[in-house]
């Protein structure tokens, strides 16, 4: 008499994984029932920025290259927040038969990452992880320690006998008005930024004022983790 094959029953919609005892079973038995693990894992990230003009700039500012560091704290996979802060020395183009003192000035450009002014609002704050992107505000109008600013506070041109005093701001914005932005941007960073050291990624920024919009591209290189 034929004995009956051995038959092997397939449950829709239920996968399987295999135990370390050679057994298989249900996901809600095994490993698979463990919490999931954080898209970004808590802790301090931090690296080099460089940002370069791109665009519809205002003034002189975006014909430079502006080069720093950035720091972000993660508390969770929607908590990320932290900042960054770039500097160029440039030197000063006197013309023919002028000189300036001093002969160059510094740009900086500070921003707070993943954090909204008290009067602003926006999507992506203070972190939003969406997919393989993290969505971040770009705040460079946070506090007076961000956005534009420019030293010395004044220069000296002179041309022959005759000398004349004049504010730094007018090498990078316009006097007395828009040196910086005026709002938070959101810039979509790769999650492969928090995992993968040395390794640069670009990332387009948008910002300005509605009269002055400038367009720069950050190019953001994880070197340094500390998790919590």
């Amino acid at each position: 008499m034929r004995r009956p094959r051995k038959t092997t029953a397939v449950i829709a919609g239920c996968a399987a994984v295999l135990l370390g005892t050679g057994l298989w079973a249900p996901p809600a038995l095994g490993a698979a029932s463990r919490a999931s693990s954080p898209a970004i894992p808590p802790g301090v990230y931090s690296g080099t920025v460089r940002m370069s003009g791109v665009n519809n700039c205002v003034a002189k500012r975006c014909l430079e290259t502006l080069t720093g560091t950035w720091s972000v704290t993660v508390s969770g996979a929607d908590q990320v927040r932290g900042s960054e802060t770039m500097d160029d020395t440039i030197p000063f183009t006197p013309g023919t038969g002028c000189s300036v003192s001093p002969p160059s000035w510094t740009l900086r450009f500070n921003a707070v990452l993943g954090k909204l002014g008290a009067t602003q609002v926006g999507a992506g704050a203070p972190g939003l992880v969406h997919g393989s992107e993290v969505i971040v505000a770009v705040n460079s109008s946070y506090n007076k320690w961000t956005g534009w600013t420019g030293s010395p506070a004044e220069y000296t041109r002179t041309c022959g006998s005759h000398s004349s005093a004049w504010p730094i701001d007018q090498q990078y914005g316009w006097p007395s008005e828009d040196t910086g932005w005026t709002s938070a941007y959101a810039a979509r960073l790769p999650i492969a930024l928090f995992r993968t050291s040395g390794h640069p990624y670009t990332v387009p920024i948008k910002g300005g004022s509605p009269y002055h919009p400038d367009t720069f591209e950050q190019v953001y290189t994880l070197t340094s983790i500390h998790l919590s």
